[in-house]
């Protein structure tokens, strides 16, 4: 596998940002032949394959959605003033003669000639001589055609100064003129909404279809951006940078070459009161990306095993660095490493060496295995925090460890019980906690927190019931785990505010009003393998009045 945080980071920057924010793309069977004649010169086979799609789902519902949001943030005054703001935009009646229940979008095709390329916006029209007296009181009559298409004069566009539209299957089809060469196709070789926005029912939705891109813009893509990087990856002095800047080149390659198509959808369920972002990335099969996004979905963790689903807070994050990465870190660490010790004293040597050493193996390996949670409260108030660390040679770092404590001060080693209790034949530390700050007491409790190595993971417990949790722990098995999983309770975070921060005493109060009756707490963000590398964010709404009320405890 190349490397599961290459995918992880496509996942995030097709998300983010795209190299197709803007339309682009005619029908192409993924070796850069188009499907049908030549898209903006349409013949009778001419098919519409849409490379981009972006679909909302209407109207009325966007501005319900917008409404929810505003109110659950307790700004509905702000929701009514930009509403009014939309509205003087569009005109006192809004969109005249637009249907504001069905969906609406825009879309794009990708000719190997970018200015032939058809792109549509696409609107619902509910009566369509309302629409053009609409289009009028903007200030440009239309102008019907002999092909019964309209042409508008646009003003505000560099370089462009007409827009073209035309009513088919229940909307009207808006193109800018670009060149000589935009043509709008007639009604009967224009996509039908299915295929022109897609299917669906979340708010808002965009697919780039890679594989329907002519493999010629594709390379061409590839080559200006490589270019553009290439220029940052001489001016970076830093190794890793530069090793950055490399492997994201290559996935951008492998992303272009071997991708089959990318999403991003917002779904908002007033009813349920849930917000959803999902995005995804989906390679073209039998591709080396394929494999690579399969190997993801079937990773190996040491320690996500200790996560129970009843958790107030939980993470888990499994990645390995790109290969170019990895090779500059391993060189820097290597580096500071000996740098490092060059400068220590020999005492210190002594001690410190030994540790660094034995730690190398899991610094070189390019990854991270960790996973934590929190759970609570008990009976008295407290809480208790679980944490589990991927290694590599854990018996020696173990070793190491203890000899480390061996060599220094008995009062630098004050607190800490080198082989204090068992699991079986694995031995246990123990780190008296009965110093610790007061709102550590306050959160965890007085009793002592509790480590112990395997030889593939290291393990902490600390507050209430450490001990057994730790023994149960440490008998987890290794499992297959999830790139990432981060779970977050918001009343959890509200006591671990009101103990970290004066201001936010009162912020359990204030999650406890915005939660109250069914409504959920838990926000939640994953990244999967498998068939696609995908990301999921999900969130209550709720979680916006909790950060109203936060705001208006810090003034």
């Amino acid at each position: 596998m190349r490397s599961s945080l290459s995918l992880v980071i496509c996942v995030m920057f097709v998300s983010a940002a795209s190299p197709w924010g803007a339309p682009i793309r005619a029908g192409s069977d993924g070796d850069g032949k188009l499907c049908g004649t030549v898209a903006n010169s349409p013949g009778s086979d001419w098919s519409f394959e849409p490379a981009f799609t972006l679909r909302i789902k209407s109207l009325d519902g966007l501005i319900a959605d917008m409404r929810h949001l505003y109110q659950k943030a307790g700004r509905e005054e702000e929701g009514k003033a930009f509403e009014k703001a939309m509205q003087a935009r569009t005109g006192p009646k809004g969109l005249e003669g637009v249907d504001t229940t069905m969906p609406l979008g825009f879309s794009a095709a990708v000719d190997p000639k970018l200015d032939r390329s058809p792109m549509f916006l696409m609107l619902p029209v509910a009566d369509e001589t309302t629409f053009l007296k609409f289009v009028a009181s903007l200030g440009n009559e239309p102008r019907k055609q002999d092909d019964g298409s309209y042409r508008v004069t646009v003003e505000g566009v560099p370089l462009i100064s007409m827009a073209m539209f035309r009513f088919a299957h229940g909307y009207a089809y808006v193109t800018l003129r670009v060149t000589d060469a935009t043509i709008l196709p007639t009604a009967d070789k224009l996509p039908k909404p299915e295929i022109g926005l897609g299917k669906g029912t979340a708010t808002a939705s965009m697919t780039i279809h890679v594989s329907r891109v002519p493999m010629s813009v594709r390379k061409l893509a590839v080559s200006f951006l490589g270019l553009q990087w290439g220029a940052m990856k001489d001016e970076e002095k830093d190794p890793v940078g530069a090793a950055a800047i490399d492997d994201a080149t290559a996935l951008l390659r492998s992303l272009l070459e071997e991708g089959e198509r990318m999403t991003i959808q917002l779904d908002l369920d007033p009813k349920k009161e849930i917000f959803t972002l999902d995005t995804s990335v989906t390679p073209r099969k039998g591709t080396a990306m394929a494999k690579d996004v399969n190997a993801l979905g079937a990773m190996r963790s040491a320690v996500a095993g200790l996560l129970v689903k009843d958790a107030l807070l939980s993470g888990v994050s499994h990645v390995l660095l790109p290969e170019q990465m990895k090779k500059a870190a391993n060189a820097v660490l290597d580096d500071t490493f000996k740098k490092g010790i060059d400068q220590l004293q020999e005492h210190e040597r002594e001690v410190i060496e030994p540790l660094i050493k034995a730690a190398l193996p899991t610094l070189r390996a390019g990854g991270f295995d960790g996973a934590v949670q929190m759970s609570g409260p008990s009976k008295n108030g407290k809480y208790r925090f679980v944490v589990g660390l991927g290694l590599k040679d854990g018996s020696k770092l173990e070793q190491a460890v203890k000899a480390a404590l061996k060599n220094i001060p008995e009062k630098s080693r004050r607190g800490i019980l080198v082989d204090a209790e068992k699991a079986g034949v694995v031995p246990i530390h123990r780190v008296d906690q009965s110093k610790a700050d007061v709102k550590t007491r306050e959160l965890l409790g007085d009793g002592p927190a509790y480590f112990a190595f395997r030889d593939d993971a290291l393990f902490l417990a600390a507050g209430e019931s450490a001990l057994e949790a730790l023994r149960e722990t440490l008998a987890v098995k290794t499992v297959t785990a999830t790139p990432l999983r981060l779970q977050v309770g918001i009343n959890a975070l509200a006591v671990l505010l009101s103990l970290v921060d004066p201001t936010m005493k009162d912020a359990p109060q204030a999650a406890k009003e915005a939660f109250k009756g069914k409504v959920s707490d838990r926000v939640t963000l994953e990244i999967t393998g498998g068939d696609q590398v995908a990301m999921r964010l999900t969130m209550p709404t709720a979680v916006l009045t909790f950060a109203g009320a936060l705001d208006r405890l810090r003034k």
